[in-house]
């Protein structure tokens, strides 16, 4: 192998070894600094999502805060006239407070009246004996500390969610005997997830998980926020192109049963390596041309002075005369002078 091959060998080996470690130093300081980046905004999206869940948790609660606490609807309980569901328990009204269904129970957990309507089939109905005899037995548990006490959250039935309020039925300003629960519930479905979606600009999911299940150890609490509490979150890339933001909430048997995924493009992973990618590109092509550069250099200064001792060498005198000299000390001049030496043209030094 001539030295020029040599040469050649070294850079490329040096410029492959240096690359290797700016991958390395890359990976590790700028594509995790991008992954950082993303996790953050996935978590700022889960937190806006825990947001306008509890929103919407609160506006049913509230809603029910203004019924339950009502003259009427206390005399409704106590002598279940036909005026307060005709003025007030039309179908038109639960659609337009965007509620699925309303409960009245008197104060030994009977049954007074319920009220059930599709809101976007347009038909309205009594719930199910299996939806009333869930919401009494979750009713039966329930104690109110004081007047203005609720309970509020979530419930699964046959495995489909719902937003849930319980509040005690009393006269105006919260005055009175409690005399009764007022329970107000939507249904999380389809719609619900289309809404979800639309509002986050993202790709939204709701599943029920099984109550066996528990979260596993690498999920983390969100930080308490209104009436849905003990949330927790994770975040799992999907593949290059999604990531997955998960919040899991309890119900109300403090149980992790309702899963609310957000799966998002990986923008901000996409322009680290773009950003990784422009790098390696900038750095192979300045490895090429310093290359080029040096190996230019070298065939000026060193290669040519090589070329030249290496013709000289190969002359019929010249192997005779060196074949015992230190060939490291003969260059192209002193080599030439070496040959006439030998060949008796000039005398020897």
């Amino acid at each position: 192998m001539n030295i020029r091959k040599k040469a050649l060998k070294i850079i490329m080996i040096t410029v492959l070894v240096l690359l290797v470690v700016l991958l390395l130093m890359s990976r590790v300081l700028i594509l995790n600094e991008f992954k950082e980046i993303e996790k953050n905004q996935v978590e700022n999206d889960i937190s806006l999502l825990q947001m306008i869940l509890n929103q919407e948790l609160e506006r049913i609660n509230t809603i029910n805060g203004d019924w339950a606490p009502w003259d009427d609807t206390y005399q409704f309980i106590n002598d279940r006239n036909n005026r307060y569901i005709e003025n007030n328990l039309g179908d038109e009204t639960l659609k337009n407070l965007d509620l699925n269904f309303m409960v009245f129970v008197d104060s030994n957990n009977n049954l007074v009246y319920s009220k059930q309507v599709d809101l976007h089939q347009q038909d309205a109905d009594s719930l199910s004996k299996g939806m009333l005899d869930y919401l009494l037995a979750k009713n039966s548990k329930i104690e109110f500390s004081d007047n203005r006490d609720y309970t509020a959250g979530v419930i699964i039935y046959q495995d489909q969610p719902y937003y849930i309020s319980f509040r005690p039925i009393l006269k105006s300003e919260f005055t009175g005997e409690q005399n009764g629960v007022l329970i107000m519930g939507k249904h999380l479905d389809s719609h619900f997830r289309s809404n979800l979606a639309e509002s986050l600009n993202m790709t939204v999911e709701i599943k029920v998980t099984d109550s066996a299940n528990k979260p596993g150890s690498n999920y983390k609490k969100v930080p308490d926020s209104s009436i849905l509490k003990d949330g927790i979150s994770q975040i799992n890339p999907i593949n290059r192109e999604y990531i997955a933001g998960d919040l899991v909430v309890k119900d109300l048997s403090g149980n992790y049963r309702l899963r609310f995924r957000l799966i998002e493009p990986r923008n901000v992973y996409a322009q680290g390596l773009k950003s990784l990618y422009y790098l390696i590109f900038v750095f192979l092509l300045s490895s090429a041309l310093f290359s080029f550069v040096i190996f230019y250099l070298l065939n000026k200064t060193i290669f040519i002075h090589n070329d030249e001792q290496q013709v000289l060498l190969n002359t019929i005198p010249a192997r005779i005369f060196l074949k015992d000299r230190d060939l490291n000390y003969i260059s192209a001049k002193n080599g030439f002078r070496l040959l006439m030496e030998s060949i008796g043209i000039i005398p020897a030094i």
